[in-house]
């Protein structure tokens, strides 16, 4: 008999976090099923439970947010600006980083030009003086094409 119904209730009323208590209760319900091993427990939470129930949009959601954990090291390690800087010296007027920048959205396809491309590219089209809206307008367009292209 599992007790992880019982530590999910519990452990809520005392906690007063239901995310956490189930949480903790699928653990430790995952840990019993796998010989009380707890690393096995937590691994098999993610890869036997999780994953697969998620279907359709949830599995876009976990690849937006994945990609927004990528955005927030590449603007926080200063590796964006770091990329601007080296293209910078190969790409020295508004044409070229404009070219460069639909180049790009090829390789970022489906939801990710609106995500990866602004963050990678603006600093190079702030130094070659593009404007936001039109470095805006580049990604946003082609991640529409592709999305209604992979769509059906």
């Amino acid at each position: 008999m599992s007790h992880s119904p019982i530590v999910a209730i519990g452990l809520a009323l005392w906690t007063k976090q239901t995310i956490f208590s189930l949480f903790i209760a699928v653990w430790l319900g995952s840990t019993m099923m796998n010989g009380f091993n707890p690393l096995v427990g937590f691994v098999k939470i993610i890869s036997d439970y999780m994953i697969p129930s998620l279907s359709g949009n949830a599995s876009l959601i976990i690849l937006v947010t994945l990609s927004g954990g990528m955005i927030a090291m590449l603007r926080n390690t200063g590796a964006a600006e770091a990329f601007a800087t080296k293209m910078t010296k190969v790409i020295n007027t508004a044409k070229k980083g404009q070219i460069v920048t639909c180049l790009s959205a090829f390789i970022f396809s489906y939801t990710e030009p609106c995500l990866m491309l602004g963050t990678i590219m603006r600093p190079v089209t702030d130094m070659v003086r593009i404007s936001r809206a039109k470095l805006a307008y580049i990604p946003g367009f082609h991640g529409m094409q592709f999305s209604c292209a992979f769509s059906h």
